[in-house]
């Protein structure tokens, strides 16, 4: 909870595309199939944020079905998060 508080108040005072933090808070839960909601998430101008549920530094690790979901997201196999 710590660490998520000090990423999101990093955000908060980062300018990237000409605008200062997020314009909205993250609230979107991620749903992966077969598994409910693992984590929170938000996207706004190119920058993408994920708070995983019940993991710790390995989160791919802890939590595999949110890890693949990235990863598949990442090299473009599914059409969004």
């Amino acid at each position: 909870m710590i660490l998520d508080n000090w990423t999101l108040t990093s955000i908060q005072n980062m300018t990237w595309n000409s605008e200062l933090r997020f314009q909205q808070r993250p609230m979107e839960d991620l749903v992966v199939p077969d598994q409910g909601v693992l984590e929170k998430k938000h996207i706004e101008r190119g920058l993408t944020w994920l708070d995983q549920y019940a993991t710790n530094c390995f989160g791919p690790e802890s939590q595999k079905p949110a890890g693949q979901r990235h990863l598949s997201w990442l090299i473009g196999n599914t059409e969004g998060l």
